[in-house]
């Protein structure tokens, strides 16, 4: 059994060493519509409002058929998907850009079960309190539970991550030639 200094030593030993590689911490919000057994119809929305800030990483949806589907290739769901800031609610805008090719969906004849979008031209950060909202905008197929998952990337405080400044030998100065000052 280690005695109390060898055990002090040990952790003091630990001090010295470089720190860990810091894990990225990841998020989601998921957006379930479920028509317990039924097919669902455009029209049903879900809103929420985000408790992390964070980056955006991924964008799936997965969709269910009712037991009733011989066929479901045919099956197409597309999702509005929109935010805003706690402050300007209701007013919302679309979270994936003036370009309706990346609104998410299921297109059966792709892949009738799931599908990982593309979203390089989405809003892609949120902070805390920013109101997101989800609406099924067209349904077929028998599709009777679609889910949207937003997957992101954990960023620190309120805002967008932290600020890093590089020595170029200028003091950060604003437009009016007022120096700048920054605290934690």
């Amino acid at each position: 059994m280690p005695t109390l200094t060898d055990s002090m030593n040990k952790i003091r030993g630990w001090s010295t060493q470089g720190r860990p590689v810091e894990f990225a911490q990841t998020a989601s919000i998921n957006f379930v519509f479920d028509g317990a057994g039924a097919a669902l119809s455009s029209g049903p929305q879900l809103t929420c409002s985000a408790g992390f800030s964070g980056r955006l990483t991924a964008v799936r949806v997965l969709a269910a058929y009712t037991t009733a589907t011989t066929n479901p290739t045919l099956g197409l769901a597309t999702i509005e998907i929109a935010i805003s800031t706690f402050t300007d609610f209701p007013q919302m805008y679309n979270m994936y850009g003036p370009d309706t090719t990346e609104r998410p969906g299921i297109a059966g004849t792709v892949n009738p079960y799931k599908t990982d979008m593309a979203f390089d031209l989405w809003i892609q950060y949120i902070s805390i309190n920013d109101v997101l909202r989800a609406r099924i905008s067209a349904i077929s197929g028998g599709i009777t539970s679609l889910t949207l998952s937003l997957l992101f990337k954990r960023l620190p405080g309120a805002g967008f991550g932290s600020i890093q400044l590089e020595a170029g030998g200028a003091d950060l100065v604003t437009a009016a030639g007022d120096a700048v000052i920054l605290r934690q």
